[in-house]
């Protein structure tokens, strides 16, 4: 399909604004978001089948195809990923600063609607250029990508088999009929997926839904219990097992069900979630409490006066948690490491170009293709096809080539009018936006998680160097400067996820890149619409004293409350700012940068050619752990692998038909509770509305 068709683009645009309603929900009382991509393919399908059956008056849905239900989903991404860049920290920061007046909030409003449009369409260009060589690469797993597609082909399989009885047409081609055996066989192992598909989301969505009135059913907090369950309020212990039970609770080391970790655990392998869970928990309870916290390297966290401890993930530069420490290595680390492999990527492909291998190697990379008119063949073990030549035609180079400087520049421009600041700073924030969406895009292929709000801390802290005239505009740098460059991440990451889903449906780039770029065009004026009847509603989210806020709405406006200490923290200058890291940390940070290049390097020059790679640990794994202090996401990716690994020894065949399924079952599963989760908060059911008896 060359084209997105008109019901795929109405349809996927109506589809992104529930995802911008609940993940604004969401982000401005927790500072977390869910992703939309499950949920437009679990309810896109049947609303393109009911579509169909009205405009044709047919019980027939074969008009329906794949790549058309693709689309669908791509433009629900593109429309409903703003939300995170800007809209739940820097704007409601600007506002409780003092730098934005909201009785000029329409005015305001108007231009941050046109910035975030050009901000929203360099992504797209962003994500084109990026792509290409993140898809061709095999060692990047993309869990949610790779469900995502397996559970979209799985929505057309039985269709497929349906149709394959007799001839059919798809795409203008003409299917012959297969044989009564291979229709009985792929019939088979299509209601087998399809069952086990159902299974997986129905079970989970039915799990967290219990769990969400009765959370004690899936947070297990046995070390809490074993401290004798002193309430969060204190007083807490200090001395005995009892602190070091307490204390490894404290740090979340406790178990908890989580399906969606669980099922992106059983893509990303053994030797990458190996290395999460343990980094994780080295990092947070090894280091963060017992060097940390017991050497002085932070603020003790313990108050004689209350008698209890301080969060570990406090942010604050002034009162300043393990969090606070583990986020100088951590991010050095996925820096570190995004630019060894940047330099061992190229060089490597550069000997390839001289040795005339690379065509050998884009040969191989199509060998595995899936049949994009047969919905019911199976996804390679190597997740999938690593064809990227689509990006190579005639139009989408004019898009990389001319359309993109041409987007950037207009970006600089609307970011200079907006904000008041010189191009050259503007300039600087897209930079560095594109530098982390290099670093993001490439942890979140691996782990999962996208880590582009912490990385934003290190857009901060360069803007932050920018020379000023005033406080006030040092301040203004920091937060919109940041807003730019984690606005233009966060997207780029979701649109680069997006095209892998594409290529493992085979999607046409053209289409796929149109239909983002319209949904890039709606986002802003969408999530600013949206944006707006909360802050009617709940005026305190633009107010300098929110404390009404959290106490009466429930509104803790996490994420802007920690942009503001951050911009207050780092507008005394280059001075002030390398005052506030702590001098282990940086020591810290030199070891965990030479440990990460060293090992790079032995990895791919001696050990990958013997077999011996999956010694060296992932340390972009290890980099994301250290700046989530959720140690029980780590522990369940963990289970998920081995339970991989154990099912594959004991059941290969079933493994290899199944993994995906089951994978992309629990992901659906949990992503779709997210959303119903959110629309829960909004009507006003919080986590454990029924009872909270058994947590802390």
């Amino acid at each position: 399909m060359d084209t997105p068709t008109t019901r795929s683009l109405v349809l996927g645009l109506a589809l992104g604004v529930i995802p911008i309603a609940s993940n604004l929900y969401l982000g401005l009382k927790t500072g977390w978001g869910f992703g939309s991509e499950f949920f437009a393919i679990l309810l896109g399908f049947p609303l393109l089948r009911f579509v169909d059956r009205t405009l044709n008056g047919t019980d027939n849905a074969s008009t329906v195809t794949l790549q058309e239900h693709g689309l669908l989903v791509t433009v629900s991404v593109a429309v409903s990923n703003l939300t995170m860049s800007g809209y739940v920290n820097g704007i409601p920061a600007l506002y409780k600063l003092g730098l934005l007046d909201p009785a000029a909030y329409p005015v305001d409003m108007a231009r941050l609607v046109v910035w975030g449009t050009t901000v929203a369409l360099v992504a797209c260009f962003v994500a084109l250029v990026m792509a290409p060589w993140f898809l061709k690469r095999r060692d990047l797993p993309f869990p949610s990508s790779v469900g995502a597609a397996h559970l979209l082909r799985q929505l057309h399989a039985n269709a497929a088999v349906s149709a394959a009885e007799g001839a059919a047409v798809v795409e203008g081609k003409v299917i012959p009929p297969l044989d009564d055996e291979k229709v009985a066989r792929k019939r088979r192992e299509s209601e087998v997926q399809q069952r086990t598909m159902v299974q997986c989301i129905v079970g989970s969505f039915l799990f967290l839904m219990v769990a969400f009135a009765i959370p004690a059913i899936k947070e297990y907090h046995l070390f809490w219990w074993l401290a004798g369950a002193p309430p969060r309020t204190g007083p807490h212990p200090t001395a005995g097992l009892a602190a070091i039970f307490y204390n490894m609770d404290r740090f979340h080391l406790f178990f908890s069900v989580s399906f969606a970790f669980f099922g992106a655990g059983m893509m990303m392998g053994v030797r990458t979630t190996t290395s999460f869970f343990f980094g994780s928990f080295l990092a947070w309870y090894g280091i963060g409490h017992w060097l940390v916290e017991k050497s002085g390297w932070v603020p003790n966290p313990y108050d004689p006066r209350t008698r209890r401890y301080s969060s570990p993930t406090s942010m604050d530069p002034s009162f300043p948690g393990a969090a606070y420490w583990l986020l100088w290595p951590g991010i050095t680390i996925l820096v570190t490491h995004a630019a060894t492999d940047l330099v061992l990527n190229a060089a490597a492909y550069l000997i390839n170009r001289v040795r005339g291998t690379a065509s050998a190697s884009r040969a191989s990379s199509t060998a595995a293709m899936p049949d994009p008119n047969d919905p019911t063949a199976p996804l390679p073990a190597t997740h999938g096809s690593h064809d990227v030549s689509g990006f190579a035609g005639r139009q989408v180079r004019v898009l990389k080539y001319v359309a993109a400087p041409m987007a950037v520049a207009l970006c600089a421009i609307m970011t200079q009018a907006t904000f008041r600041l010189s191009l050259g700073v503007a300039g600087l924030a897209i930079g560095l936006g594109v530098v982390l969406t290099y670093i993001a895009t490439l942890a979140s292929a691996v782990t999962d998680m996208n880590p582009s709000g912490t990385l934003a801390k290190v857009a901060k802290g360069v803007l932050a160097m920018v020379p000023a005239t005033s406080l006030a505009q040092r301040q203004v740098t920091t937060v919109a400067g940041a807003m730019v460059a984690a606005g233009l991440s966060s997207q780029t990451v979701d649109l680069v996820s997006s095209f892998k889903l594409g290529q493992l449906c085979q999607m046409n780039v053209l289409a796929q890149v149109r239909t983002q770029l319209l949904g890039a065009t709606l986002a802003a004026p969408l999530t600013a619409l949206v944006f707006s009847l909360y802050v009617h509603a709940y005026p305190c989210i633009l107010a300098e004293r929110d404390d009404d806020c959290a106490t009466q709405h429930g509104f803790s406006l996490t994420a802007a409350n920690t942009w503001k200490v951050f911009a207050i923290a780092m507008a005394d200058g280059p001075a002030a700012i390398a005052a506030r890291v702590p001098p282990s940390a940086l020591a810290a940070c030199g070891v965990a940068a030479a440990a990460v290049v060293v090992t790079g390097i032995i990895r791919r020059v001696l050990l990958q050619p013997r077999g011996y790679a999956w010694i060296v640990p992932q340390w972009n794994a290890i980099g994301v752990a250290m700046l989530n202090p959720r140690t029980d996401y780590a522990f369940a990716a963990w289970l998920g692998a081995l339970v991989s690994v154990v099912w594959q020894r004991q059941a290969p065949h079933a493994h290899d038909k199944l993994l995906f399924t089951v994978a992309s079952g629990f992901i659906a599963g949990e992503g779709l509770w997210g959303l119903v989760a959110a629309v829960m908060n909004i009507v006003g059911l919080s986590n454990g509305w029924l009872t909270r008896a058994g947590l802390p």
